[in-house]
């Protein structure tokens, strides 16, 4: 797998929980406007939502619909990300901490070369060959090959 796509897919790993709890909040308030069905039911389409509805009966149905389809979401970006977790941890030590801390996290290059005690050409070798263990990892891995990443 080519360097640049496992750089992707480790950015989109950085913004999976970020996602996951954008959609559990989603989830809650439609949860809610299916107790409150004994009053007036509206469905709002929301952008780049394939629901729309007037009629309350069809709105109740849709809302379970689209609650459903986003539990199942949070489930497989949940999966993925550990998953892509699993990956990484399988890289030596030097190569875990860059990656995770670089991608992930988001830390500042000079923090991560200072923490592992490392030149900054030292740590640039190590993230080097780390991503190109993980493409590897990446590559014989299904769930992560497979799986939709948005561009």
């Amino acid at each position: 797998m080519k360097r640049e796509k496992v750089i992707r897919i480790l950015k989109f790993c950085k913004g999976i929980d970020r996602e996951i709890a954008y959609n559990k909040l989603r989830i809650k308030e439609l949860q809610e406007r299916l107790n409150n069905a004994g009053r007036s039911v509206s469905f709002v389409k929301m952008s780049g939502n394939k629901y729309n509805a007037s009629d309350p009966t069809a709105a109740l149905v849709l809302n379970s619909e689209y609650i459903k389809e986003l539990c199942e979401k949070n489930d497989l970006l949940n999966n993925l990300k550990i998953e892509i977790s699993q990956e990484v941890d399988k890289l030596n030590i030097v190569q875990k901490t860059i990656i995770y801390d670089f991608y992930i996290k988001g830390f500042p290059w000079a923090k991560i070369y200072t923490k592992i005690h490392y030149s900054d050409t030292q740590a640039k070798t190590h993230r080097k060959a780390g991503l190109e263990i993980l493409g590897e990892y990446f590559e014989k891995n299904e769930s992560i090959t497979n799986f939709n990443y948005p561009k």
